[in-house]
């Protein structure tokens, strides 16, 4: 489902996600990000723009801007469990006691089923962060 134009250039939402997906095909992490900002602007934002605005935070190598974004798709939805373990490897990354703790809550919000190939390394890190926390 599409979403209206915003008070972006006249690009709904949706439009500026694709020109984003597309920047950073092209390795223009930085053009993705800006295009993501536009469209975290947005009141109807969804967590997975701002997730994809964090992983650009990441790849240019602000740790600190994927925190907001990540802060971002959580406001949204609390429960989002990609938000929740983003939010848990940036803390783990930045040296931060607490991320066995975060990892926990993460995956306190596993969906039932089989988890998507992409994701499965991930989870299974948290699992062992968390035991050994």
């Amino acid at each position: 489902m599409s979403q209206p134009p915003s008070a972006n250039d006249g690009q709904s939402h949706d439009e500026l996600v694709i020109a984003a997906d597309r920047a950073a095909q092209r390795g223009d992490v930085a053009g993705a990000r800006r295009i993501l900002e536009r469209a975290t602007m947005d009141a109807a934002a969804l967590p997975d723009t701002w997730l994809k605005l964090a992983a650009m935070c990441k790849a240019g190598g602000d740790d600190v801007a994927a925190h907001g974004a990540v802060d971002g798709a959580l406001r949204s939805d609390p429960l989002h469990f990609v938000a929740l373990l983003f939010k848990a490897s940036l803390m783990e990354r930045s040296g931060n006691a607490r991320a066995g703790e975060a990892y926990g809550n993460a995956l306190a919000q596993r969906p039932a089923g089989t988890l998507p190939a992409q994701i499965a390394a991930t989870v299974a890190h948290a699992e062992a962060v968390y035991r050994a926390y």
